[in-house]
């Protein structure tokens, strides 16, 4: 048989194991006797199935399309927004920043229980200085109720490099410089 307890989101945990006979250990509040409807012998395992919270938004990606970022450029991010909950959220907001300033903002009007969307915006590093980046995709402001703020955001570290290292570009493509 199942009885239900609290742990992640939709998992299933053994909360104990043991046998049906009168052998269980005195003091032990799992143990006793137990008997089948046909009163067999034999090994028992109670089970916890957990329910999802009612809300819990969550931010599941955030990336780059591009392994080199070079300066006096534009990129473009992706963010994969995700509903772990049992309700339908509205209007869930979900910013994009470097530092302190915020590059991107998306609201998703609905995003149903137990579903996923995609974002994508577009980051330019026009005047941006060589070297270490941080971009951060979160959701703000966090839905009433959520259950798990710990999931509600994504960091990217980017180094940007020097434009004057770019490979030239050839009728819209990259150079490749080991061709022939």
């Amino acid at each position: 048989y199942k009885v239900s307890t609290s742990a992640p989101c939709g998992t299933e945990i053994p909360l104990h194991t043991g046998s049906n006979d009168s052998s269980n250990p005195a003091g032990d509040p799992r143990a006793g006797t137990y008997a089948f409807d046909d009163n067999r012998t034999g090994t028992y395992e109670i089970w916890a199935v957990v329910p999802p919270p009612a809300v819990d938004a969550a931010l599941s990606s955030f990336y780059l399309d591009s392994a080199e970022v070079y300066q006096e450029n534009s990129y473009t991010y992706h963010v994969q927004a995700a509903n772990f909950g049992s309700q339908t959220l509205s209007n869930l907001g979900v910013q994009v920043r470097e530092g302190a300033a915020v590059i991107g903002t998306s609201t998703i009007p609905s995003l149903a229980a137990g579903t996923s969307t995609s974002l994508s915006g577009t980051w330019s590093t026009v005047g941006a200085a060589t070297g270490s980046h941080s971009l951060e995709a979160r959701i703000f402001p966090a839905p009433v109720g959520d259950s798990s703020g710990a999931n509600n955001s994504q960091q990217v570290s980017v180094e940007v490099l020097d434009e004057d290292l770019s490979p030239p570009i050839v009728s819209g493509q990259h150079a490749n410089p080991t061709a022939p």
